[in-house]
């Protein structure tokens, strides 16, 4: 029978740990449930803590020229050395009751545009633009942004819209719309 010693302290006997290590193992404890969380541990680079979604299909949606929101999401206990990656998308359609149709797409975090500065006309992740008298299309989006500096505490991120013109825009047809935050340690 082999025996494992550290100094004079039996450690491994054949199979078995000895019970003065099994005690020490015994007293780390086991998360069996609930959130591992605690102001000392130090989540290794690229580590997912947590992720929040939102989804949802019913609705009738119409948009004007104003920037109304779609769906938004909170995250809550955000640790200050993370950054949050966002999804956020859904099916718009734009239908022509003028001259044109078509609209714009964002993220905000809060009340602020997170494209601010991304350029175009208004910093928005995605537009779609159709000058074709009595069309219609439907728009697929989806955009995944990278919020380096979400803040400790709470972020309610919300994917938002506007339409070119009253009532051209909507997510009548299966309006589809989804967000997804992802909380990563660095």
């Amino acid at each position: 029978m082999a025996t494992l010693k550290m100094g004079s302290t039996t450690v491994l006997t054949d199979t078995t740990l000895a019970n003065a290590v099994q005690d020490n193992v015994t007293r780390l404890g086991t998360v069996t449930s609930g959130n591992l969380s605690h102001a000392d541990i130090v989540y290794p680079a690229g580590h997912i803590i947590q992720v929040v979604e939102n989804n949802e299909t019913t609705g009738n949606q119409v948009f004007d020229t104003d920037v109304d929101e779609v769906i938004s999401v909170t995250i809550n206990n955000v640790l200050a050395s993370s950054i949050c990656i966002i999804w956020a998308g859904g099916t718009f359609r734009c239908q022509n009751t003028g001259d044109y149709n078509g609209g714009e797409i964002y993220i905000y975090k809060g009340e602020t545009n997170l494209l601010d500065g991304i350029g175009g006309n208004t910093d928005s992740m995605g537009f779609a633009y159709n000058s074709q008298p009595s069309s219609e299309f439907y728009w697929p989006v989806l955009h995944v942004i990278k919020d380096p500096t979400p803040g400790t505490g709470s972020n309610t991120y919300s994917l938002r819209a506007s339409g070119y013109a009253s009532q051209n825009m909507n997510m009548a047809h299966d309006g589809q719309r989804q967000i997804c935050v992802m909380e990563v340690a660095q």
